[in-house]
């Protein structure tokens, strides 16, 4: 892959996400059949980060899996994020931020492409903006073992292979219920950030980005 089409993709990509987003019809592909009530009577702020980066001439994002702690998301598969503190210019900034602390990269190096649609999670009582970004190299991940067991590249045709989205029945909630979940390598994404991605692969799909793919 040429640096010119590195640059097309991301150029075109920037200007896709200014458009009208999917939004609830593409997070929704990706939901649980049943969605666990928000028992906490209001929503907090957070952000997350959809990071792109080229690794062995190709696109790649990163997720990472929690480790297990006392919180609704233990041991689950995240992308890189938080709750919105008060210190933040914004939820970009945030976004920032986490992804600084939790996997170790030069925040000030990531351009901002754009937002995704806002997603609520209901079991933890957060409502999530999703920021995509770029890195302009290969980055050297040094992530914090105390937010993160290890950190999954993920390569976005892998992504956008329509083999790579399949389904499965789990019990939530004393229910068997019908999940949907991405397959990367030996790792299910599954529940939000499964939702998140949805809207993301679409924009790219639908978008002029997918032709300097």
């Amino acid at each position: 892959m040429s640096n010119d089409n590195n640059k097309i993709f991301i150029d075109e990509l920037e200007q896709d996400l200014k458009s009208i987003l999917p939004g609830r019809r593409a997070q929704y592909k990706m939901a649980p059949e049943l969605r666990l009530e928000n028992r906490h009577g209001y929503y907090r702020n957070a952000a997350v980060m959809i990071l792109l980066f080229i690794r062995a001439g190709s696109w790649h994002t990163v997720l990472m899996k929690r480790p297990e702690y006392a919180g609704a998301h233990s041991n689950q598969i995240s992308l890189p994020g938080g709750k919105f503190e008060d210190s933040d210019a914004d939820l970009e900034e945030t976004a920032l931020r986490e992804i600084r602390e939790e996997i170790g990269i030069d925040d000030s190096r990531i351009r901002i492409l754009g937002n995704l649609s806002r997603l609520h999670i209901p079991v933890s009582g957060i409502e999530v903006l999703p920021v995509v970004g770029c890195y302009p190299e290969s980055p050297d991940f040094q992530p914090d073992p105390s937010e993160v067991a290890y950190l999954i590249e993920a390569p976005l045709k892998d992504l956008l292979h329509p083999g790579n989205t399949r389904e499965k029945f789990r019990t939530l909630m004393c229910k068997l219920v019908r999940v949907p979940y991405f397959q990367i390598g030996e790792e299910q994404v599954w529940g939000a950030t499964a939702m998140i991605l949805s809207e993301f692969l679409e924009v790219v799909r639908t978008g002029k980005s997918s032709l300097s793919l």
